[in-house]
Parts: structure tokens; sequence; C-alpha cells
């Protein structure tokens, strides 16, 4: 109802705009427009709007809030700010947090702080919540020197808040200080003894450390407080589990691990997809394939979309069953007719031309836009790829680098793990980490030119040594460097 009213009352006011002729909106209509507007992600439009409606109703504070809110998110940084400085000193939870966000984007830190200061000071009735946007905004900005800074003053005021306790736990993990973020997590369990979650980012954490005996230990913990209550969290933990065993060689009880997973993972698509990617990494075609059929006949239709039908037909090009394959594709082009994967499949297809020998062709590989499609040049370092790809994408960098080394040392000759190092590389503040790093990619990329079986395009990587010996530290030259590769993310 409200979608159809909200749509009738931008009817109302373009027709009055094309008209010229003044309208007049209640309050709660322009709150019933703009909610539609900002829920499409349509922020100019309900930027005219709220403009439109400021005239009519200067002093609504809530107005006032959404004209600082549509402003920050078109970037108008300087008209949030002149809007929330007529209201910095008025006590309001938004438009204070969207002062301090204003302030800390136009670089005025020092205002920024002063201000702080002042609403500690006055102790107002909200200044948690007012901690907490600030903190998650310097989480999601990356600016981890921010976020330490503020860290005694937090945990000062607000002691006994497991909010902060989550928020330094994660900063830490994505700092790859894997220690010091278990230790935030079990003083989160000090708070909630009965978390399964917790139990599960200190298991995941102990994975990445590469502590895979404690991996197992957390992940068992997690398992018990859950008592299969979260199937999701079930999931995971015996992913965990199952990545640690292989971790420590032990290949035959992960994989035990595994099958137990299947029994519930169809009713979740990362699961899901994330197993069969697995089984394809470690070479195991024909249980992937198993599992991909598994879901054909069990899943709905609406559960099937072309990425599900271009991993199953690459299922079955590993085991060279050509027939199904083709099969599979033209009914998944009765759905998706336009999806230029499935048409350029189809077309190899007929020509006889597709086999798995393809997936060794870096293009063809890397012309995928979702991520379990990076995996179809499976080598075991695929699987660290697809890892590291998910942190990027979450803004997880330091998570990021640790996948994308440790896919390096499986691949050294795969082009886009150093290009997903190269985008980590502006995200590393210590000269001495960023050094090494250098090294490791110009080794990889000394590696990769000198690997016959790939061929590079002309005029790419000429002086590899040359280009990161200009310590790759500003976009530019980066974007500079992706350009040449034709690997530009």
């Amino acid at each position: 109802m409200k979608g159809n009213q909200a749509i009738a009352l931008l009817n109302k006011y373009e027709k009055a705009k094309q008209e010229n002729t003044n309208l007049f909106f209640k309050e709660s209509e322009i709150k019933c427009m703009v909610e539609k507007l900002n829920n499409e992600k349509n922020f100019p439009y309900a930027e005219e709007i709220l403009d439109m409606a400021e005239k009519m109703y200067p002093n609504s504070l809530y107005i006032q809030r959404e004209r600082c809110l549509v402003k920050l998110q078109l970037n108008k940084v300087e008209e949030a700010l002149a809007i929330s400085e007529r209201y910095a000193y008025a006590e309001d939870l938004e438009l204070n947090s969207y002062h301090i966000e204003a302030l800390y984007y136009l670089g005025e830190n020092e205002q920024m702080e002063t201000y702080l200061d002042w609403l500690t000071q006055k102790r107002v009735n909200y200044l948690e919540d007012i901690y907490i946007s600030f903190l998650e905004m310097l989480y999601v900005e990356e600016d981890d020197e921010e976020m330490l800074y503020y860290k005694d003053l937090v945990f000062e005021l607000f002691p006994r808040s497991p909010q902060f306790v989550e928020l330094y736990a994660d900063l830490f993990a994505q700092m790859n200080d894997y220690p010091l973020s278990i230790a935030y997590w079990k003083k989160l369990l000090s708070m909630k003894p009965h978390e399964a979650t917790y139990w599960l980012e200190i298991a995941n954490c102990y994975y990445l450390d590469e502590h895979h005996e404690e991996a197992i230990q957390a992940a068992d913990q997690s398992l018990r407080l859950n008592a299969g209550k979260d199937k999701s969290i079930e999931c995971e933990a015996l992913q965990i589990k199952a990545y640690a065993y292989m971790g420590m060689g032990k290949r035959k009880k992960a994989l035990q691990l595994l099958d137990e997973m299947i029994r519930f993972c169809l009713q979740f698509e990362p699961f899901r997809y994330r197993l069969v990617r697995f089984f394809l990494a470690e070479g195991l075609y024909k249980r992937a394939y198993v599992l991909m059929t598994y879901c054909y006949h069990q899943l709905p239709i609406q559960e099937m979309d072309e990425c599900f039908y271009r991993l199953y037909i690459h299922c079955c090009l590993w085991l060279d069953k050509y027939d199904e394959a083709l099969k599979l594709t033209k009914e998944a082009l009765l759905f998706f007719p336009t999806d230029r994967h499935l048409n350029r499949i189809q077309a190899q297809l007929n020509q006889n031309k597709l086999s798995r020998h393809c997936f060794n062709d870096q293009n063809y590989v890397f012309s995928y836009d979702k991520d379990y499609d990076l995996l179809l040049d499976l080598d075991k370092g695929d699987t660290f790829l697809r890892l590291g790809e998910e942190e990027k994408k979450r803004g997880n960098y330091q998570k990021a680098l640790n996948f994308f080394k440790k896919a390096l040392k499986q691949n050294s000759f795969n082009p886009k793990t150093l290009v997903s190092l190269i985008c980590c590389l502006t995200h590393i503040e210590s000269d001495e980490e960023r050094k090494k790093l250098l090294a490791l990619i110009q080794q990889g990329m000394l590696n990769t030119l000198s690997n016959k079986k790939f061929k590079m395009p002309e005029g790419c990587w000429n002086s590899p040594t040359h280009v990161l010996n200009k310590r790759v530290k500003n976009d530019q030259l980066i974007d500079e460097f992706l350009y040449k590769t034709n690997y530009r993310n």
C-alpha cells in the first residue's frame, strides 16, 4: 500500500512541477515519498523532494535529518555540514552523528574532536550510540589509526558495552593481529558466555593464524553451544574444522566433515556453492557433480540463477559430460537468454571447442563476474584466492592479504592473485610490510613472465621491476598498472 501511495504522490509532484503550480504535502506524505526513493537509492530525486519540503517545513527536525543524510549520500559534504551545524548543539542523535561524519570527511579532525569532547562532557543520553556510529564509520573507512586513538576512551566511558568490544575484535582481526582479536572475543564471552558466534569468530581467527588444533577446539565449542539451533553456525563451524584438518594434512577427516555438511547445506546458498567450489579445488570432481545434480533436482527453480547453471555446467565438463553440459546450457538460455557467458559456452560446445583445457585460458576464466566463477582455473591456490576476494569485497584488506599470500605460494603463475595483492597494497601502512609485499609481487610477476603457458597481451608488464620500484602507493600508478595488464577491477 505504501509503495502505491508513494508512486501516486510522486506523480502528483511531477504533474505540479510540469504545470508550474504550487503544491502542499503533509509531512507524512513527504516521509512516504522519501522512504521509497531512499530504498531505491534514488538519492538525487530524494534530495529534490526534501529541498522542496524544507520550504514548507523549515523547522522540521525530520526534514533536516533526511536532507543532511541524503547530502552525505551524494557526497555533498559541505552542504550536509551547513545543515548539521545549525543543529550541532541541539540534542538530536542523527543530526549530531551526521555533523561528526561531515567534519570527518572534510578533514576537520580538530573540530570533530572538540565536538566529541563537548558531547562527552555534556553526557547526552545517547552518547554510546554517538560513539558506536562514529567508530563504525571509522571501521568502514579503514581508519585503524583513528580507531586505536579512541580505544582507551570508549572503554573508559563504556566498560561493559559489548558493541565496542566486538568492533575492536573485528578491527584487530582485520589488522591480522589474531591473538589480540581472540582476546577481545574472549572478553565478549565473559559478558555472554553462551554465545556460539563468538566461539565461531575465535575459531576463524585461530585458523587464519594457522593454529589448526585450537581452531578445531573453538569450532567444537561453537557447535556444542549452538546445539543444532542455527544451521548456518553449524555449517560455518564444520567448514572451519574441515579447512583446519586440511591444513594439518588430514584430508580424509576433512572430507568426512564436508560430507556431514551436505545434509543441510542446501538451505544456505553461500555454503552450498562454497562446498562445490571446495570439491572442485581439491580435484573431487565427481563429488561436486553429484552435489550440483542433487541441488538441481531439489531446489526451487527461482533459486537456480545463471551462476548456478554455469557452475553445474563446469562440473559436467570436468567429467567430460559434454552432452549433458550442452543440454543444461540450452535450458539455462531459456531463462537467461542475454547471459554472455552462457552464450559463449553454447557457441564453444556447438563447435566442439570447449573442454577442461579451456580452463587454462586466463581471459576465459577471469571474465566471470561472480566470486564462485573465479574458481574455474582449478588449482589449490584458487581456494585461497576466492576467500581473499570475499574478504576484499567486505573491505577486510588484511584478511584478504593473508589469503592472497597463501594463494601465491600455491600458484605463483596466477596474474589474478598478483593484481589482488596490488589492490591491497595501498591499504598497508607499515613500510616494512609493504616492502616485503612488493618483493613478493615482483617475484610473482617475473615467474608469470617466464611461464611459457601464459600468454601476456603485447606491451604488458614490459618492466615489472621498474614499475613496482616506484613504491606503488598512489591509486593512479596502480590504475595504470592494472590497465596495462588488462586486469582492471
